[in-house]
């Protein structure tokens, strides 16, 4: 078994997980929750029902913006989307090439995300209801 790390060093919008509530259905005596087929409870004996209860699931890129332009990576209670696609700027983390990384570059490459992802930003914002703004950093992935 073994570990592979990515490396993003691109530009990206960021913002607070976003969650979907709903009612969960669960088995339970009113103490302890049964993941089996119980009638009775396995630890106080009282008769299983089914309750619902709620629950919130993380909503994730293709559901915030209907399609797969943009990837996630979660961080905490921060979602950040990188582009899915190759850039015309990019910078190549795969080779170890020294590459001088100017304020120009960081700009071009802001508002080459800006501009190619216009429709999936302004439907992430009006789905969040919230302004999001087009960054650029380094984090770094392990999978």
């Amino acid at each position: 078994m073994g570990l592979d790390k990515k490396i993003h060093l691109e530009a990206f919008v960021k913002f607070p997980v976003q969650y979907e509530n709903y009612k969960k259905e669960i088995k339970t005596c009113g103490e302890h929750e049964n993941y089996s087929s119980d009638a009775f409870c396995n630890k106080c004996g009282k008769k299983i029902t089914t309750k619902k209860i709620p629950a919130k699931s993380m909503l994730w890129n293709e559901e915030l913006i209907g399609n797969e332009n943009l990837y996630h990576y979660v961080e905490g209670e921060t979602m950040y989307l990188f582009s899915n696609s190759k850039n015309e700027t990019e910078i190549d983390t795969n080779e170890n090439v020294l590459t001088t990384i100017t304020p120009e570059v960081v700009n071009k490459m802001i508002l080459e995300f800006s501009e190619k992802h216009k429709n999936d930003i302004e439907l992430l914002e009006a789905k969040i209801k919230s302004k999001v703004k087009v960054e650029f950093g380094f984090v770094y992935d392990v999978y």
